[in-house]
């Protein structure tokens, strides 16, 4: 079969012009998505009800994503180990902290840099909003971090990123530093102003503001968790809800033949229009 991959397709109605299958119709080319990575280390032992609570979050954090235009990846050890860096960093002495904070670079810079987030960070605006729009664009020629994000949001080019994490392995204060940013020169990231359409649910967020989930993860972790998602998807329900103010419009071509036809539509509708349940 052939294909054409730019506007002539609009010509052609039916793929049996370009291809012996009848039955498929030609659809037009997919806008390329951009990336956005995540880094979870599936190696850490964990009980099986906590990993699936974070596998949960993981697709929370997939969909919210994919809904504004990106295409989500999940990174694992196995991209951190393809680096060229990884044994510059398994020879290295260094924190725990530091360690796994650095195995989350190597695979992000294996990717060819880009943006990258914690599962906790997900966008919290309409799909216009100007940091999200610039995101689409997939351009990012400085090394960026936000106030009040830490690691929750990066940004930055390859080249870059792996300045960076040489500087990390060359500096003095490596075998004590917990985490990348406390020792980083402050040239080495530009810092923007918080931005009000990304919410990052690290543990100081979840303790300061929404202190019933907190306690449910100190006392059960699974269950924390659970609630966790719960309360995420919540806050995109809503944010979605406070997009289109005007309310959710049911099509019903005709009026007095189609009642039956919109009755999903219908349902949805509703349920959309309802408040999603939340630990809160």
């Amino acid at each position: 079969s052939s294909w054409w991959a730019d506007w002539k397709w609009l010509s052609v109605p039916f793929s049996s012009s370009l291809t012996l299958d009848e039955d498929r119709s030609l659809l037009p080319p997919l806008k390329e998505r951009p990336p956005i990575y995540c880094y979870y280390d599936a190696t850490i032992k964990k009980d099986d009800a906590v990993k699936d609570a974070e596998s949960d979050l993981l697709l929370t954090w997939r969909r919210a994503w994919w809904a504004q235009g990106f295409r989500p990846v999940i990174l694992s050890a196995a991209e951190a180990m393809q680096n060229p860096l990884f044994a510059d960093v398994q020879r290295a002495t260094l924190d725990a902290g530091l360690r796994a904070d650095l195995m989350r670079w190597l695979a992000w810079e294996n990717m060819g840099g880009g943006l990258l987030t914690y599962y906790t960070t997900l966008p919290m605006g309409s799909r216009e909003d100007p940091l999200l729009a610039s995101f689409r664009r997939a351009e990012y020629p400085k090394l960026t971090r936000w106030e009040k994000l830490g690691s929750g949001l990066l940004a930055g080019p390859q080249t870059e990123v792996a300045a960076a994490i040489k500087e990390i392995l060359a500096s003095d204060q490596a075998a004590q530093a917990k985490d990348l940013l406390a020792i980083v020169s402050k040239n080495t990231f530009v810092v923007d102003k918080k931005p009000a359409a990304i919410a990052w649910y690290d543990a100081n967020t979840v303790e300061g503001k929404f202190a019933k989930v907190a306690t449910a993860i100190a006392e059960d972790p699974a269950k924390g968790l659970r609630s966790l998602n719960q309360l995420i998807n919540s806050h995109l329900h809503t944010t979605w809800q406070n997009t289109f103010t005007s309310g959710i419009a049911v099509l019903k071509p005709l009026p007095h033949h189609s009642t039956y036809m919109v009755t999903d539509a219908w349902d949805l509708a509703e349920d959309l229009s309802q408040c999603s349940p939340s630990p809160m």
